[in-house]
Formats: structure tokens, sequence, C-alpha cells
């Protein structure tokens, strides 16, 4: 959408990227990827993370000869899930794919003709091998039509087998349709509708493999995504409130209302107003199978973040761009709640974390388990954070033992990182702290990108070039 699984020490949520044991000492060095670098973790009855640099060396070159291996024609990219990129071009009938485990880098592609416009695609691949399709019979521009639901299977191409009905007709008033976004989560899909005419929103939750509707949420929503299989967190706009949701397979006549509404920071100025948006995250669900990649984590360790903007009321750069970061884990532990509305200061600040979200990223990027990534300060740079909590601590305590300090924000280097500046700040009615640690790096790119995603062993930086000569571009780094 424009505006726009790290490894882990079971039962302990620490990464693991492969282990040795020396005899006699049953002493283990772990070697991981975090941020840019490589860490080497000692675990014989201490805990020593010295920090190796390493380097990511490019897959792909995006100046290379052959530019249909490293080029969408015209397209917008839309997921990336299981080491399959995959775009689609506004209003077309085809899916176009790339597999990331092959250094050729084959441009494949699904074609949908004669079932529709292709409006969005969600991937849940390692999880179940789903693709799903949602396509209009008419370009949205007409306000007219139907809209349905395809769920295929990735590996085949093929209807989905676990599908009882593998396309569903979804009822919605057509009209102005803005937008449609969704998410996965085990056998369950959430499709967002967002109407322009009074910031209306319609949210539809199925069980794509029973085929059919269990919840029905209108309202003035802009993002959705599961915290759960039987958790959903959408955000009200413009008030800026984050609405937990329960889901049951049986729901009962009429909507009863979130379980509870989260506050975010009150603005200093009345008149400007939130602006928030979902990324793509993996893995989808408690389902995901167990893995040796560096960035995949348990679904329930995983970070959620929203694209956040605060819009003023003029054109003199009043308002900005920020990221938002949430602990799944935590948020989830807010549930039941002792109140049903709770304010900022209560339940944010030790569970977020707050940065300057660069202009370059254009489109939304794609987060990874604790980790995610996004075109940094400069233009050509590349900003990795990883929010594992193990690897946080242990370089805040070397930082503290240092300068006497203990940070939120840590670098292998110790360089000392502004994550938000005195502008954001300002924009603020009440103090906004980030408490939710994380490890910062910083690498060179080739070009400004647009996007950044990550998912198990690949960053891919994605620039879009569409409008000067019709191609979206990237560029792969693969890490072993």
């Amino acid at each position: 959408m424009e505006i726009p699984k790290q490894m882990q020490l079971r039962g302990k949520g620490e990464d693991r990227a492969g282990e040795q044991k020396t005899k006699g000492e049953e002493k283990i060095t772990a070697f991981y990827f975090v941020g840019a670098g490589l860490f080497e973790r000692e675990q014989s009855g201490g805990f020593e993370v010295p920090f190796i640099t390493c380097r990511l060396e490019p897959l792909a070159s995006k100046t290379a000869p052959q530019a249909q291996k490293n080029c969408f024609d015209k397209a917008e990219v839309k997921g990336l899930s299981g080491g399959i990129l995959v775009a689609t071009r506004l209003h077309s009938a085809v899916v176009e794919w790339l597999s990331l485990a092959t250094n050729e880098l084959v441009l494949r592609q699904l074609e949908l003709h004669g079932l529709g416009h292709i409006q969005e695609l969600a991937l849940a691949i390692p999880e179940e091998d789903l693709l799903a399709v949602l396509l209009t019979s008419k370009p949205l521009s007409e306000n007219d039509g139907t809209v349905k639901l395809c769920f295929y299977k990735m590996s085949t191409q093929s209807a989905h087998r676990m599908a009882r009905e593998p396309v569903i007709q979804v009822s919605i008033p057509m009209g102005r349709i803005l937008n449609f976004e969704m998410d996965i989560c085990g056998s369950k899909i959430a499709l967002l509708v967002t109407y322009p005419a009074g910031v209306m929103s319609l949210v539809l939750i199925y069980d794509w493999k029973e085929g059919r509707l269990l919840l029905e949420i209108p309202g003035s929503h802009s993002a959705v995504t599961f915290l759960s299989p039987d958790v959903l967190l959408l955000v009200q706009i413009p008030t800026g409130t984050l609405e937990l949701w329960t889901i049951q397979d049986n729901v009962p006549e009429g909507t009863v209302g979130p379980e509870m509404s989260l506050k975010l920071p009150r603005l200093a100025n009345p008149t400007h107003m939130y602006a928030i948006f979902g990324a793509d995250a993996n893995p989808k669900g408690r389902g995901s199978p167990s893995s040796q990649e560096p960035f995949d984590s348990s679904f329930i360790d995983s970070i959620v973040v929203f694209q956040l903007f605060i819009l003023g009321d003029d054109d003199n750069g009043s308002g900005a761009e920020m990221f938002l970061v949430l602990s799944r884990r935590a948020l989830l532990q807010l549930l039941p709640p002792d109140e049903k509305e709770v304010s900022w200061r209560e339940w944010g600040p030790p569970i977020c974390h707050w940065l300057e979200k660069n202009a370059t990223n254009t489109w939304s990027p794609t987060v990874c388990g604790q980790r995610f990534a996004f075109a940094g300060p400069s233009l050509r740079n590349i900003r990795l954070l990883d929010f594992n909590p193990y690897t946080h601590s242990k370089l805040a305590r070397n930082q503290r033992d240092a300068t006497g300090e203990e940070p939120t924000v840590c670098t292998a280097s110790g360089e000392n990182i502004q994550m938000v500046g005195d502008l954001t700040s300002a924009l603020f009615g009440e103090e906004v702290c980030s408490q939710l640690g994380c490890v910062v790096a910083d690498f060179p790119a080739e070009t400004d990108y647009n996007a950044v995603s990550i998912d198990g062993k690949w960053i891919v930086g994605i620039k879009d070039t569409s409008d000067a000569d019709r191609k979206v571009s990237f560029d792969v780094w693969h890490l072993e």
C-alpha cells in the first residue's frame, strides 16, 4: 500500500543461527545476525556479546544489464513472505512474483483474466502456502461492481485445497472506495475497506478455510492487524486510538465494541490530527513453522509497526511522519482490561518506541519478527532495528559501564542516534518517551529507496522509478 524471524532459543526468546558444543565444557557458541553485523554469544555460565563487523553482499544489482531480473514493469510491490516477492499493477489481472531463493530471480506470473481487477494481495506462505487476492469486477473509479476474495496455493498457483470456498463474494457498499487492506492470521483473514466520505470504514473478518463471515465492524478505521488469531487491533482515526477486539467463532447478534481502547499522545495543536497506516509483518500467526533464518522469531514475540502522520492545518510543514513500534506480547498482556479506555501515559511508554520516518519511504515496509528496516536519515543508507530484548540489554549494559547511562537506543559502535527530533516532540501535548529498547545498525546502500522490506534471510531495497521508465527495481541482500 502506498503511503505509505530471528532465531529463537526455545523458551527464552533469544536469537540462534547455529550452535556448536565443545566436548567436556558444554560450551555453546552461537552466531546470529543483528542489524548489519554478526554477534557471537558464549553460554558457559556468562553471557558475552562481542561485535564482529560483516558485510551484507548484494545478491542482485539493479544496474545489471538484464533489467528484467530485478525489475517489475510499472508494478507496485505488495508483499514479501517466505522469500517470495510479489507485485501487481493497478487494476490488472496478473500477479507477478520472484523467488529470492535463487540467484537467477526469474519473474513468474499468475494470470487471473476474467476474474476482475486486482486491488490488494496478502501472503502467508511459510504458514499456509497462501496467496489471498482481492478483486473487483470493475475499476474502483466506476464506483460500481462486485468484490471477491480468492485463495490460491502459492506453490501450485491453483485454488487452495484448505479453502472450502476458494472464492468468497464480499458484500460491501461500493460507492467511492479509497483503499483496501488485508491481514492474515492462521485461518482468519481481515479485510479493511476505507471510504473517503466522512472518514468511514468497514472491517470484515472471515474464516477463509470455512468460507464464512465471522465479524463485521463499521466505523472510522485506517489500519487493521491481528495480534493473535483471536485478538484484532484496529486504528481509529482521526483521534489516534488503538482498539483491541476479540474474535469469537460464534459472534452474537450485533457488535458490542472493542475490549479496550488505547489512547495515543494528545496533540499540542487541537487542529492537528493523526493519520495512521499499518506495515505488513511476518510471521503470520502462531502456526508458523520453526526456522533457522536470521530474522525469524515466534509470532508472540514479534513487533507491530505503524506508519504515523501528524497532519497540520496548513501547508507550511507543520506536520511530521514517524514509525510507531509496539510489542505484540505486551499488547496482549493488557487483556482482559481493568478499564475500557486507557490514556497514553498509563499504557504506552514501556511497550512503545517512536522514531522519525525518512521522507524517502513512500511505500509501506515489511517487518519480520522483532526487526524491521527502512531508508535511513541519509538518502543512501539503510537503517536496521532489532527489538530483541536480550540483544538490547547486553549492549545497554556495556554502554552503561562505559558512560554511566543505560540508553534505550543502542548501537554496536556506541554512536548516539537521535530517534525523535525536537520538531516531532513539539507536536505533542504531553511527554512522549520510548522505553522499548532496540539496537540500531546502519549500512550504506546504492540508492535512495522507496521502501525496505525484510523476511527470513533477505533484505530488499525497493526503488520506484515508474514515472520515468515504468520500472520498479530493487536490490536484494542475502544473509547466511
